[in-house]
């Protein structure tokens, strides 16, 4: 009898279809059973387990209803209000332009739409998404980066940041970050399980009153700061409405103290400063504009001012300071003999 007969192979089909049917379906569950299983998923001290005891339950946090009153609306009468800096004073319009990480996949589209506005006044950019990707190449250590065009993003921000014309400010979660929680799970805030708390977008939260994440938002900071961002913004900076996070303390003082932790390690930062001229004629005047912008605030203790050299004193007769002062070659022992002062403005003139 031949053992690999037709009806001996027919059979031996049907079993190994049957036996990839069960093997799905043992994998479908296993899948589906993690999944189902993972909100017991503890960790604690370096090791994982399931804690079916736990109590698990949904929050609806509601937003706090806001009493009008609190908010007057006060009614000026135009003939009452002051107008700064006379009524010939030219009004300047400012533009502005959000960037979100959802823009930021298409940036051949960001960039054909920047092209349209007029005078980019400032430039808003998220630069960290609620999850801890991040949308520039971070020196930090174990960094995650998201799924985007980084030289593209960078080459926006290098390219805005030398011309000097426009405000750039980075957009950065504050306490929502997984990623880092998961990596520093002492750092994340904990449920009464020993279990990380996640929010409604299933992110998980930093604590903020670890020292560590206060360091981690400075180094974020200051790496933003080198990018060439004027001002960072940190968003979501409070700490989460829940009764089920186990924290000792007064929530609303650990966000305070935070704030100022950040705040003074900032300051302490060696700070950056860029400075960019543009010279053009305005009828028979040059209009000189120097425009200086601040990695960070501090107080300055020197100053320095730029200087004109002339050639030859004889292409001008005399001057007019614009503090009322005037300067007449005349005063001068000799004829090519200069006179140096510090003001916002000079006027030469030849009457020849």
């Amino acid at each position: 009898m031949r053992i690999f007969s037709y009806r001996n192979k027919l059979l031996l089909r049907r079993i190994l279809v049957i036996l990839a049917v069960v093997a799905a379906v043992i994998l479908v569950f296993c899948v589906v059973r993690f999944i189902y299983l993972q909100r017991y998923l503890v960790f604690s001290s370096g090791t994982v387990y399931f804690d079916y005891d736990q109590e698990l339950t949904y929050e609806n946090l509601e937003q706090p209803q806001l009493d009008v009153s609190d908010f007057p609306i006060e009614m000026v009468d135009p003939e009452e209000s002051v107008s700064v800096g006379g009524s010939d004073q030219e009004l300047k319009t400012l533009s502005g332009y959000y960037i979100t990480t959802a823009m930021m996949q298409d940036m051949t589209a960001v960039n054909q739409a920047l092209e349209e506005v007029e005078s980019l006044s400032a430039l808003l950019l998220d630069m960290k998404s609620i999850y801890g990707n991040f949308y520039f190449a971070s020196p930090l250590a174990g960094a995650n980066t998201a799924s985007a065009d980084l030289s593209a993003i960078a080459t926006l921000i290098e390219t805005l940041d030398r011309e000097g014309r426009t405000y750039l400010i980075a957009r950065v979660p504050a306490f929502s970050d997984s990623n880092f929680a998961l990596a520093n799970q002492s750092c994340g805030l904990p449920l009464s399980s020993g279990a990380l708390w996640m929010d409604s977008n299933g992110c998980y939260w930093l604590n903020p009153a670890d020292s560590d994440v206060q360091d981690y938002l400075v180094s974020i900071a200051q790496a933003l700061s080198e990018l060439g961002f004027d001002e960072v913004v940190f968003d979501g900076f409070y700490f989460p409405d829940s009764q089920n996070i186990v924290f000792e303390g007064d929530k609303q003082a650990a966000v305070a103290a935070a704030a100022k932790a950040i705040r003074e390690k900032l300051e302490d930062t060696s700070i950056r400063v860029s400075e960019s001229w543009r010279l053009g004629l305005q009828g028979d005047k040059i209009v000189w504009n120097i425009r200086r912008r601040y990695s960070t605030l501090a107080r300055l203790e020197e100053m320095s001012f730029p200087q004109w050299n002339f050639a030859d004193l004889s292409v001008w007769k005399g001057g007019i300071l614009d503090n009322g002062g005037m300067v007449w070659c005349k005063y001068l022992r000799n004829a090519n003999d200069t006179y140096g002062v510090h003001t916002g403005g000079v006027t030469f003139w030849n009457p020849d």
